[in-house]
């Protein structure tokens, strides 16, 4: 059955969401040892170190840095910056078990 308009008269709206905040299913959170906690957390500091290392890197002019964005840097996805988030994938998927 659905509503006027086409919609599934199961289907959660945005004014659900407003109305009925308890529609909202709580995402699973892992509880990892100490050693993974640190391994996730060694792997997400690399990370934001390399793309600091890109986004501002010493002893270039200001109109250099103005392309240097986040969204430039993923639109190159160079090696170290794949290999990086893999890095983090793989910690947070085994503090997932």
């Amino acid at each position: 059955m659905t509503r006027a308009g086409g919609l599934d008269a199961n289907a959660v709206t945005f004014l659900d969401l407003l109305v009925r905040p308890w529609v909202i299913e709580t995402f699973p959170f892992p509880c990892p040892t100490s050693v993974q906690a640190e391994i996730v957390a060694a792997a997400a500091r690399a990370l934001d170190s390399f793309r600091r290392g890109w986004l501002d890197p010493e002893g270039v002019s200001p109109l250099y840095l103005r392309g240097r964005t986040l969204t430039n840097l993923y639109n190159q996805t160079p090696t170290w910056l794949v290999q990086a988030h893999d890095r983090l994938d793989r910690a947070v998927f085994a503090a997932y078990g």
